[in-house]
């Protein structure tokens, strides 16, 4: 997600800005992470912190937008600076523009022109880092073909952001905004992709290592691998379709290989080797790497007793569960809840 740093020296404007629903979109890719109420707090605060986005009023005490602009860019510390102008301002305006502003927006500021300004703004910074855009791809690609060169590119990808030399924070909203990306790409489905959206928002945790968050991508990676596995079924043949839509569908279900047979009026042998050379993964072995994929997504997102995500997922027995699951991810359910925050 991108951070966007508003100065306007009208507390009420910043307010309003801030409560807009393009701010409030579960989806959305811009958050507004700092305020100032002249040029100079916001110049010292691009000084102090990074950000993407600077959108400046124009005439401010101290400093007004237009110097705040030259500085910022003679410093390189934005290369996305909006201005907010009155009508009257125009001139003003068109004079930060040749400066090098990205745009300006007339004051009152609506959702359309806010929509309009900042997603021209995503795209433009995007195109920024083309390096890091076309990485990003790669490994979409990897993972929609499944090829075996996942876990390498993978790292490789790691080892290359934690020689960039970036803070734990830096590298974490970076990391974030890539999942995010990604979360995006590959889940076509509207359901699974506001579930993991949800899932992938999590606040920077205090007292992390860069080394700490880089593990942290790369473990959010390799589960965007598994569920896609999970999810490529789509081309398989109609039985195997129709038992991976149910198992999905009902996590909360006990589901054995001859209930899932006797839906489809067929025999529990037949269906077994039909679904092992389809998806190249046994039944049974397929229903509990879903159940254990639901379990991880519910405890990243809900404070939850592990006896309720038990049930939640068909298992009556909680030790039992946790045995799976720690057999699955290779940490307990409570361990696997305490990482989420590093």
């Amino acid at each position: 997600m991108y951070r966007i740093l508003v100065a306007d020296d009208k507390e009420v404007f910043r307010r309003k800005l801030k409560r807009l629903p393009y701010f409030r979109k579960p989806d959305s890719k811009f958050a507004i992470t700092g305020e100032a109420g002249n040029g100079l707090e916001c110049l010292k605060m691009m000084q102090e912190n990074r950000y993407d986005i600077v959108i400046t009023d124009i005439r401010m005490p101290v400093m007004d937008g237009l110097e705040l602009l030259k500085e910022a860019k003679e410093k390189n510390l934005c290369s996305c600076i909006i201005l907010l102008s009155e009508y009257a301002d125009f001139s003003y305006a068109r004079e930060g523009i040749i400066n090098g502003a990205f745009d300006y927006i007339v004051k009152p500021v609506s959702e359309e022109k806010i929509t309009q300004v900042l997603d021209r703004a995503y795209d433009f910074l995007l195109d920024q880092d083309p390096v890091e855009l076309f990485k990003i791809n790669e490994i979409v690609e990897i993972i929609l073909q499944k090829s075996p060169e996942f876990d390498k590119k993978l790292l490789s990808f790691a080892r290359e952001k934690l020689k960039a030399g970036m803070s734990a924070r830096t590298l974490w909203e970076n990391c974030s905004q890539i999942l995010e990306e990604t979360t995006k790409r590959i889940f076509a489905d509207e359901h699974l992709l506001e579930d993991y959206l949800k899932y992938q928002k999590k606040p920077f945790p205090v007292s992390v290592s860069a080394k700490d968050v880089v593990i942290h991508f790369i473990f959010r990676m390799d589960e965007f691998r598994k569920t896609y596995d999970l999810l490529s079924y789509k081309d398989k043949h109609p039985m195997v379709r129709t038992a991976c839509e149910y198992v999905l569908g009902h996590p909360d279900e006990k589901i054995s290989q001859q209930k899932i047979a006797v839906l489809l009026y067929t025999n529990r042998s037949y269906f077994s080797q039909l679904f092992k050379k389809e998806m190249g993964i046994g039944f049974n072995n397929y229903v509990n790497a879903s159940k254990m994929e639901y379990a991880k997504r519910i405890l990243s997102g809900e404070d939850i007793k592990i006896a309720e995500v038990a049930a939640n997922t068909g298992f009556s027995d909680v030790e039992y569960f946790s045995r799976v699951f720690r057999m699955y991810t290779g940490s307990t359910p409570i361990h696997f809840r305490d990482s989420l925050g590093l």
